[in-house]
């Protein structure tokens, strides 16, 4: 699956779309839906996603929340109660190293890296 955070600039509630890969690419569309699926996600206007590929937790970087979400794909689809973590101000974007299961986090509005544990 791939997935896209819809964060509707912080006004509505936020969600990922799931799109299938393998049937939805610039080569071949005929799986791709007008509207995708949604999973419902906790937070304030998610920007950066980021998956742990061992784990099939997707993370998201809540701007207006001062946090991160964990959602766990695989078995807590459309959850609105994943576990958050708190991080610096107006977090934008995040990487995932899944060799030590560690979430390293960006905030624009303070300058700062946050690295959270999983």
């Amino acid at each position: 699956m791939i997935y896209v955070a819809n964060n509707n600039g912080g006004d509505g509630p936020p969600s990922l779309s799931e799109i299938n890969g393998a049937t939805c690419d610039a080569a071949e569309t005929s799986g791709c839906a007008a509207h995708p699926p949604e999973v419902t996600v906790p937070g304030y206007a998610p920007n950066g996603i980021a998956l742990n590929p061992t784990t099939h937790v997707l993370y998201t970087a809540n701007f207006y929340g001062a946090n991160v979400s964990a959602i766990d794909v695989a078995s807590a689809k459309g959850s609105g109660s994943a576990p958050t973590f708190a991080v610096g101000s107006s977090p934008e974007d995040l990487a995932v190293d899944a060799s030590n299961h560690t979430v390293y986090v960006s905030n624009s509005l303070d300058g700062t890296v946050s690295v959270v544990g999983q």
